[in-house]
């Protein structure tokens, strides 16, 4: 009776957090864009930066 029952609780779980990640992405673009703040820069960016300087 229970053999697949262990399965079934896991693609909600898996879904919540996908909707949950997503959510928090958008709150975190919406809110950087209402505020007017420059996007942080990568990692890529600041590591070109440091090298034209000779760091």
């Amino acid at each position: 009776m229970g053999h697949g029952f262990g399965w079934m609780w896991i693609f909600p779980l898996i879904f919540l957090l996908v909707l949950v990640l997503l959510v928090v992405a958008l709150l975190r673009g919406a809110r950087g864009d209402a505020h007017g703040t420059p996007p942080r820069e990568t990692a890529h960016e600041i590591l070109d930066r440091r090298f034209a300087r000779g760091e």
